[in-house]
């Protein structure tokens, strides 16, 4: 029987090497780096996993680094570790180059520095270690490197390390040759950190693989219902009916999930302040004896306390956005290898880098597990229905419709502060004339106070949800992209080629990975805190 498991996606992390030649304790070191891949590996528990060892095998650390990683036993295996070298001059002895000859043969991947660098650019051993140290920090996940964390020198290890820390913001293991104190530095790449966000992908049970599943044969039957007078060859529509489109349906569900309770949690706390907030000026202007009212103030405060915390513990509002941006990106990619084209994930604009990259891992072997199966020849008119029917009007549609929902939403909450703002003004100034007119009406006057106390708060609250969900910037934003996709359904309905067509579906893709990445930085400012 099938269950989640099944879903989980798997991850394969590049550890760079980097070390002195000369070791004083070998045994100890040994001990420590299995110290530190223990850490790596306890971060992926519930994920398919190996390790992929990016080193120069320069004598020394690197060796002995690839060689624990390669025997190294992972807890959740899916694959055995694996071996990628970057080529230097030829080892100083014969003894090095008997071992070196044993590790490329266990090589996956062999590349040569010159190539990488395209150009002479090292003349001896020394500027080699250097600059292929350099290439093994920008081509791994995480850096594990034989040396003091602190430690300034001329040396080769230092140098390495600080290219990664300032020109790659590289995470690094340390494994201090003195103490053999291992430390942990997380820096700019935050992939520790992204290794913990995909095994809690993995790990999500919120959602039984039976309600996945029966979503999926539902969202399936609207698809086929929706293309199937298209002519669209049955083994095309079949590639609807895969893991890609599991993986699609779960990451839509989860996103939704974690959507409503950060939604639900935010305008709670609103709510609740705003209660609070009355609460207490109805006390104060109406029962100043009546304790109780206090305290049903403390617990609403106490309450609004215990659901940021909760929100935040459970990582709802990161967990919503993350999985939202990762479904509308398999979206776009299985739509597109429906038609027999590749869906990549382009670099953001660096107003618009995030730091969860992890979804990008994460689609990325979802689509090369998809195209590894094969793309399908289509007819290209099919090609260019089904992307119309089932991509183009479907998103033009969802624009149209959210575009509209967030503006009625943004006017209605904008009419509601005008009118209560009104309100609190005509209720003071009531009050004012009341009281200098020398009319003692007990009960009216202390509500025109009330109202003119409250109602502001009210107000406020309504401008502060207004504010969270930003709903006159995604409404235009939905209608920019309404407008932009209508263009594009024009210019596929006059192309006459399928080059064209891969030519306008690739530009499409970019512009909507743009949007999605505008909407993912946007939001992600919206962290849950107190109003």
């Amino acid at each position: 029987m099938e269950n989640n498991d099944s879903l989980a996606v798997p991850r394969i992390v590049r550890i760079g090497t980097v070390g002195p030649k000369k070791i004083a304790d070998e045994r100890s070191v040994r001990k420590n780096i299995v110290k530190v891949l223990r850490i790596i590996d306890e971060k992926l528990k519930n994920t398919p996993h190996a390790f992929l060892a990016v080193s120069p095998l320069s004598e020394g650390f690197d060796r002995l680094l690839t060689q624990e990683i390669l025997n190294f036993a992972v807890s959740n295996k899916i694959q055995d570790n694996s071996l990628e070298i970057i080529f230097q001059n030829k080892p100083s002895s014969t003894e090095s180059l008997s071992e070196t000859e044993d590790f490329i043969k266990m090589a996956v991947s062999k590349r040569n520095l010159k190539s990488v660098l395209k150009e002479e650019a090292y003349t001896t051993r020394e500027e080699f270690y250097t600059l292929a140290g350099q290439v093994v920090a920008d081509d791994c996940d995480i850096l594990i490197a034989l040396s003091d964390r602190n430690r300034k020198d001329d040396g080769d290890t230092v140098k390495i390390i600080d290219y990664a820390r300032k020109n790659v913001g590289r995470s690094i293991f340390f494994i201090d040759p003195q103490t053999g104190v291992v430390s942990e530095e997380e820096n700019d790449d935050h992939t520790l950190r992204n290794l913990k966000y995909h095994d809690l992908y993995n790990f999500e049970s919120v959602l039984s693989y039976a309600e996945i599943k029966k979503a999926q044969q539902k969202d399936y039957g609207y698809v086929y219902d929706k293309i199937n007078s298209l002519n669209i060859p049955e083994e095309v529509l079949d590639r609807l009916n895969n893991n890609f489109f599991m993986q699609l349906v779960r990451a839509d569900l989860l996103a939704l999930h974690y959507q409503f309770r950060h939604m639900v949690s935010i305008n709670m706390v609103y709510y609740f302040s705003v209660l609070a907030v009355a609460m207490v000026t109805f006390k104060v202007i109406f029962t100043p004896h009546f304790s109780i009212v206090l305290i049903a103030e403390a617990i609403l405060m106490l309450t609004i306390v215990l659901i940021l915390l909760r929100n935040k513990s459970h990582d709802w509002h990161r967990k919503w956005i993350d999985y939202r941006f990762l479904a509308e990106r398999l979206r776009s990619g299985l739509i597109f290898s429906v038609v027999g084209m590749e869906c990549e994930i382009y670099d953001p604009l660096p107003h618009l880098r995030s730091h969860n990259d992890w979804t990008s891992e994460v689609y990325q072997w979802i689509h090369q597990s998809q195209k590894d199966s094969g793309f399908p020849m289509i007819d290209f008119e099919v090609a260019k229905k089904f992307i119309l029917v089932h991509w183009i009007d479907d998103q033009i549609d969802y624009y149209n419709i959210k575009s509209n929902e967030n503006w009625v939403k943004h006017q209605r909450i904008t009419n509601a502060i005008y009118i209560l703002f009104i309100g609190a003004f005509v209720g003071a100034f009531t009050n004012a004339i009341l009281t200098y007119g020398g009319y003692h009406l007990y009960i009216l006057s202390k509500s025109l106070a009330f109202v003119a106390i409250v109602f502001p708060a009210i107000a406020a609250t309504l401008a502060g949800i207004r504010i969270q969900h930003e709903y006159s910037r995604n409404s235009k934003r939905f209608t920019y992209m309404e407008i932009y996709l209508k263009k594009v359904r024009y210019e596929i309905g006059k192309t006459k080629t399928m080059e064209k067509l891969k030519l306008i579906l690739e530009k499409t893709n970019k512009m909507t990975l743009r949007e999605q990445q505008d909407w993912r930085a946007l939001i992600a400012i919206h962290e849950p805190e107190p109003p």
